[in-house]
């Protein structure tokens, strides 16, 4: 929608440029080669549960970072905050 409005608004100069960028951008949306890259929704929810597991582990492995730096190594707390461990 935002884009017809520029279209528009356009000068006559300006107007086939940005028109024929447009062509450009829905041959490349509309490409089936792109298309069927598209996850569906299985590919999506194993993607996200990928993700889910890899943030799991990232925090795992965070507290135990600040576990090492508060405990047996026994940092400074100034060294602690330099980490800026959330």
């Amino acid at each position: 929608m935002k884009v017809q409005v520029l279209l528009a608004n356009a000068d006559s100069q300006a107007g086939s440029s940005l028109e024929a960028m447009m062509t450009h951008l829905d041959s490349i949306v509309n490409d089936p080669a792109i298309e069927s890259k598209n996850l569906g929704s299985d590919g999506r929810s194993q993607l996200q549960q990928k993700m889910n597991d890899i943030r799991a582990k990232l925090l795992d492995e965070q507290r135990n970072l600040q576990q090492l730096a508060t405990g047996e190594v026994g940092l400074a707390k100034a060294t602690v905050n330099a980490f800026r461990f959330r």
